[in-house]
């Protein structure tokens, strides 16, 4: 998938955590009218030490499946706007 946005868009998409929160949001309520058990990873550290490679974690609101991650997310900031 991929998002485009500028920062007046929607309300929060000026804002880093709040945009990922928004995008996540829209594509856990895809997937769940899919079927799929999926639910969002609440913000925070990760418990004990976090691999170094960012596919090998879950992220804040990023997407799991029983524990495991099923959509990572990532962000290019630009003038104004994003790209997820």
């Amino acid at each position: 998938y991929s998002v485009a946005a500028g920062a007046a868009d929607f309300a929060g998409a000026g804002d880093l955590l709040e945009a990922y929160r928004w995008v996540a949001l829209a594509l856990l309520e895809g997937l769940r009218r899919l079927g799929v058990p999926a639910e969002m990873r609440a913000v925070g550290p990760s418990p004990g030490r976090p691999p170094a490679f960012c596919f090998a974690r879950t992220g804040s609101y990023e997407i799991e499946v029983a524990g495991k991650k099923l959509v990572g997310s990532a962000q290019r900031r630009r003038a104004g706007g994003f790209l997820q």
